[in-house]
């Protein structure tokens, strides 16, 4: 293994200032801080874990997205997860700061991190697989892997989705939507496995023009509740994967007069405690959302100190609350224009 010294004479600055670049100074310029940790990557360098000050754990966020509330409850569970161990957290953007010619593990150092710890994301399943193959400490939320080097911690949403089907199925209803989000991951591909093993356990024949692609926030559930409803024969309830479609539809069958459950039941899902603060009480897939960010955190401990020896690849369970939004259907269905206003009851 390289040492600082053979660094500092490939770059030629000092061995002080090759130690100051590794731990992120801020003295140090980011022109010699990224070509530092090129050299230190082609040499194979590896910090020791004991070498800094201060310990840090990475968060990756997209900084063209903003945080939900997802996003907190995550960070919540991930700090309570690192504070024993008195880590702290640093948010970190690889697409927005990473130089084409440095691997992620010499990014990484060049800015004071043992471990990283990557959040559900559209481009994050590549980023995943990438990070783990140069072995630098890295757990994914809300995706499972098959490679087995990858560290992983996900909930389990198949059975919990099928059990909320069946619900529905069971007061009565047989035309049911879903609202999924436009981009495909195993989180999501698990619910819809959840809700086509339910209607064929009930002998109900899978209709592909009562699932919808919407963005998923309370605007794409606007968006899936006028598109289901103003089908010629509409869905009796509909079942929306993400929290935020449920509150949107929920907030545009009020304004266009809808009763929920008694015109239309409405199930989606919570990471937190906001079903309970809509009115009517969403019935929803609950997710334990802190305790995903929890349990990463922890296991990314023991993968800086050298304890946990094989990747995390771990399925939480998620459990089904019925609260006051799901009901028998009428025998009429509702329709609605395509731009919501209400048709016909």
């Amino acid at each position: 293994m390289a040492s600082v010294r053979e660094i500092a004479r490939k770059t030629g600055v000092s061995a002080a200032t090759v130690s100051r670049a590794l731990n992120n100074h801020p003295d140090i310029s980011e022109e010699t801080r990224r070509r530092v940790a090129l050299a230190a990557n082609e040499a194979g360098y590896a910090m020791p874990f004991s070498a800094r000050h201060k310990c840090c754990v990475g968060l990756v966020v997209d900084n063209h997205r903003a945080l939900n509330l997802y996003d907190c409850l995550l960070l919540n569970g991930i700090r309570r997860g690192l504070h024993a161990a008195r880590l702290d957290v640093q948010f970190v953007d690889v697409t927005r700061d990473m130089n084409v010619a440095e691997s992620h593990t010499a990014f990484f150092q060049s800015r004071g991190l043992h471990g990283v710890i990557i959040p559900p994301g559209s481009n994050n399943r590549r980023l995943s697989l990438d990070i783990a193959e140069e072995g630098f400490p890295c757990v994914t939320i809300a995706e499972r892997f098959e490679e087995p080097n990858v560290a992983y911690v996900c909930c389990d949403t198949s059975g919990a989705s099928k059990r909320a089907i069946d619900h529905l199925i069971d007061l009565g209803h047989e035309r049911i939507g879903l609202a999924l989000p436009p981009f495909s991951d195993h989180d999501h591909e698990d619910r819809l496995e959840g809700y086509r093993r339910s209607l064929k356990s009930h002998g109900i024949e899978f209709d592909g023009s009562l699932v919808v692609r919407v963005d998923p926030t309370p605007e794409g559930g606007i968006a899936a509740l006028n598109e289901l409803l103003s089908k010629r024969q509409p869905p009796t309830a509909i079942f929306f994967a993400d929290p935020y479609p449920a509150v949107g539809a929920l907030s545009r069958a009020q304004a266009a007069g809808l009763s929920v459950p008694g015109q239309l039941s409405v199930l989606g899902f919570d990471d937190g405690r906001m079903r309970r603060q809509l009115n009517p009480m969403l019935s929803a897939i609950c997710q334990p959302t802190e305790e995903l960010g929890y349990e990463a955190a922890f296991w990314m401990l023991g993968a800086i100190g050298g304890w946990s020896e094989e990747p995390i690849r771990r399925l939480l369970p998620a459990t089904l609350e019925i609260n006051q939004t799901t009901g028998v259907p009428t025998g009429d269905p509702v329709r609605v224009q395509p731009d919501g206003m209400l048709l016909t009851h």
